[in-house]
């Protein structure tokens, strides 16, 4: 029995363990924060102090967990990820009032490059690579049992209820070009819009489905060999048709056989973008800035490459632990061993709609001092989750910033609205290098929901402090 809850749950964990708000917060609402700025909002690429730049390379990792926490002196001494507690769920009915979710994203951005004409008008060419994985609303108990117990047993559970459980990996690259132009010139007051249209290419993509699933150690005597179980499960997938990490290799591994192979073939293709505005002006002899965009609108269609779907029905099924060891391979002889004890299985190579981590950002912005200025940005989840979706979760930020053309220091103070913690940020732009993290205190903590980090280098030229003095005026 304990194979089988294993399965189950290491199924559900392995390829989502982690789904996060967009990192790098500091450098994105920069005045001088050139190609990163216009992902947040394509009408800063017009308002903007930085002249040109030519992006290098970016790299921003964000980890978030809304429940399970990462315990680093465990993981150091121990080899446990998680602490474990037995005695308070011990018996008890495994329901969604004990789920839990992760969110993962890596992105890495570049090359890039990005022209302003005296502040009125932008154009930029940007690349990035995006990594989702995603968990949803899995059991925490089990998940905590199957990390850190050598000797899992289901008859320590009650009965396992799931009504709802999903797991999503995307891989995507896509190319955009963004412009932005000033629309409002008044003595005081300057409005500036902005969009990007970007063709988006689907490297890999994965969505596993559960529902109604319950498993119940109680109803059947001698539960440690025979399983009983319903469910019903949905799962797809897609992948280039001639995607083989190995291939170039033989039977060893590279670096440069997995970017081969990964970045020169896709599995699906989309088109989508951004749009934006910003509004800049001076209330009190101190200057205001205010920005509205909605980001990664569109989807991409899986269609182009090996397609795998599948459907699992289960109603009251009893199968004895022994016959998992004679497991047989093949869709075709599974479908059958799974119809001789009562369960459907329907196999297919569909194509699928994987939408795009839409989200809403509105952002404000005012001068205290010379050079000084604090902001509140706010983000908000607009993917469609009727669909399979990869998604950045929700946060409201205040972001103290000291600013000049060649250094910058921010410190954003963030709530999380799906890891329900406050995080405060540390992060430098040392003229063609920054790096940072929204979440510095996770280094500190003993247990650790969430996890950022960012750096990138690029080279760019700003404007001269005239016009970067005159436009605080």
């Amino acid at each position: 029995m304990k194979k089988v809850i294993s399965l189950f749950v290491l199924i559900f964990l392995f390829s989502a363990q982690l789904f996060a708000q967009p990192g790098n917060t500091g450098l994105r609402f920069s005045h001088f924060g050139g190609t990163m700025s216009t992902y947040e909002n394509p009408a800063f690429g017009a308002a903007n102090d930085t002249k040109w730049e030519v992006q290098l390379f970016n790299v921003n990792e964000m980890f978030e967990s809304d429940k399970l926490a990462l315990n680093w002196n465990s993981v150091l001494n121990n080899g446990v990820l998680f602490d474990s507690n037995r005695a308070d769920r011990k018996r008890q009915t495994q329901q969604g009032v004990n789920d839990f979710s992760f969110r993962n994203v890596l992105e890495l951005a570049g090359p890039a490059v990005y022209f302003n004409y005296k502040k009125k008008f932008a154009f930029g060419i940007n690349t990035r690579t995006r990594f989702f994985f995603q968990l949803n609303d899995a059991n925490l108990n089990l998940a905590q049992s199957v990390f850190n117990e050598s000797n899992l047993n289901v008859n320590d559970y009650g009965a396992i209820q799931e009504d709802y459980l999903n797991t999503n990996l995307n891989v995507m690259t896509d190319i955009g070009f963004t412009g932005s132009a000033q629309v409002l010139s008044l003595k005081k007051h300057k409005l500036f819009v902005g969009a990007s249209l970007r063709f988006y290419k689907g490297l890999a993509s994965l969505d596993f489905t559960g529902r109604n699933i319950d498993i119940d150690p109680d109803k059947i005597a001698n539960s440690d060999s025979v399983v009983e179980f319903s469910s019903d499960l949905e799962f797809n997938s897609s992948v280039p048709t001639d995607f083989d990490i190995l291939s170039s290799t033989g039977s060893s591994l590279s670096f440069g056989s997995v970017l081969s192979n990964s970045f020169n073939r896709s599995a699906g293709k989309g088109v989508g973008g951004d749009i934006g505005a910003v509004y800049q002006g001076i209330i009190l002899n101190r200057s205001l800035r205010a920005s509205l965009s909605i980001t990664d609108i569109g989807s991409i269609n899986y269609n182009r490459g090996r397609q795998r779907s599948a459907s699992f029905v289960a109603n009251k099924v009893q199968i004895p632990i022994d016959s998992f060891s004679t497991f047989p391979s093949g869709y075709d002889s599974i479908r059958k061993w799974a119809a001789d004890y009562g369960v459907q299985i329907d196999t297919g190579s569909n194509s699928y709609i994987h939408s795009l981590p839409t989200r809403l950002n509105l952002y404000g912005e005012l001068q205290v001092l010379k050079g000084f200025h604090v902001g509140l940005a706010a983000s908000a989840n607009l993917a469609n989750t009727n669909k399979i979706h990869s998604s950045y979760s929700g946060y409201t930020s205040i972001i103290p910033r000291w600013q000049s053309r060649m250094l910058e220091a921010w410190l954003p103070m963030t709530y999380n609205y799906f890891s329900r913690n406050v995080k405060a940020g540390l992060g430098f732009r040392l003229a063609y290098f920054y790096f940072g993290s929204d979440d510095v205190l996770s280094l500190a903590r003993r247990d650790v929901k969430s996890l950022n980090f960012y750096a990138g280098l690029r080279i760019a030229g700003n404007y001269s402090k005239r016009k970067v003095k005159k436009a605080e005026r």
